[in-house]
């Protein structure tokens, strides 16, 4: 059996620093030579077109470099942190994913990474595929590794998006003319919440409906590398991004002026109902990471993490 998890400690040495220079600064050089710019008089010449191994070590350098940004990551490599959920009676359910935490990272240092990512994936557009098995199979793994890398980085931001807090959309429309100023003051201040708190939970549904979307295009892509390890990361994320906008729905704060059980127990329903078609995705994802991992042979604590979330999702959501 193979091991799915793929994470590695950073080898910050300074003989593992002077490595990743050198393998990015001649990344650079070889890929402003193919660009197909005249070099200038200073400008570093490439004396031979770049390999696929060439596109493995700038990978692992870069790699271990966005992996060194942050302090402590967490299984998947993600600068996450996740708790078990507390049950609360201010809220409708609890997050199935548990409660996230995004770490911050390095920002000088992630950025650097990620620009040495970027140029390791634009170096292998000009690199055949190697006929040697071995080193073919090492390539595609280090292709789908950076692109994982390149969508981890948005997927920390999309996670870092929640509900917002304090929404309120009760207006008592009987206050309005009932000719009573205190009434009709208090409905101008309804109106008010309202309008408001449907300004900022229409900001924060664009924004995660938007990143959700471009992660979900960039883990699909993710199968092109044809590396079975690193499909299956990419899936259990794909669940993940599902899952935590169900779970934002689910989980969002009653409103304070929702008193009577059956209203509170109306709305909680009627945000279940909303979460039934993420919930749908984060399932649908979650089966096809075990059934890619079965079908590989592939075990460890992504596989663990696909299967317990599966485990943890209703087989008809609501």
């Amino acid at each position: 059996m193979q091991e799915a998890s793929g994470r590695e400690s950073p080898r910050w040495t300074m003989l593992e620093t002077l490595r990743s220079a050198i393998i990015l600064a001649t990344l650079a050089a070889t890929t402003t030579a193919q660009a197909g710019d005249p070099p200038g008089p200073d400008a570093p010449v490439a004396t031979e077109p770049a390999s696929a191994q060439d596109v493995i070590d700038a990978v692992d350098a870069a790699a271990d470099q966005w992996a060194s940004s942050c302090k402590k990551a967490d299984a998947e490599g993600l600068c996450i942190r996740r708790t078990a959920p507390k049950a609360s009676a201010t809220r409708c359910a609890a997050p199935l994913l548990g409660n996230v935490t995004v770490r911050p990272r390095d920002a000088k240092r992630a950025k650097r990474a990620q620009q040495a990512l970027d140029q390791a994936l634009r170096l292998a557009e000009h690199v055949a595929e190697p006929l040697d098995e071995a080193t073919l199979a090492a390539y595609r793994e280090a292709l789908a590794r950076a692109r994982l890398a390149k969508a981890d980085l948005e997927l920390e931001q999309y996670l870092s998006v929640t509900m917002p807090t304090r929404l309120d959309f009760f207006v008592e429309e009987w206050k309005q003319s009932s000719g009573v100023p205190q009434w009709e003051a208090q409905h101008e201040q309804q109106v008010a919440r309202k309008n408001d708190s449907i300004e900022r939970f229409r900001a924060y549904f664009e924004r995660k409906t938007e990143l959700g979307r471009r992660l979900q295009e960039s883990y699909a892509g993710i199968a092109q590398a044809r590396s079975e390890r690193w499909t299956v990361k990419a899936a259990l994320r794909t669940a993940w991004v599902a899952q935590d906008m169900a779970d934002q729905l689910r989980t969002a704060p009653i409103p304070e002026s929702l008193a009577k059980p059956e209203v509170r127990d109306a709305y909680c329903e009627a945000l279940e109902g909303q979460s039934s078609a993420p919930l749908q995705q984060a399932r649908d994802a979650a089966q096809a990471c075990v059934d890619r991992a079965a079908a590989a042979e592939l075990t460890g604590p992504t596989v663990d993490a696909c299967q317990e979330l599966l485990a943890k999702l209703p087989a008809d959501p609501p």
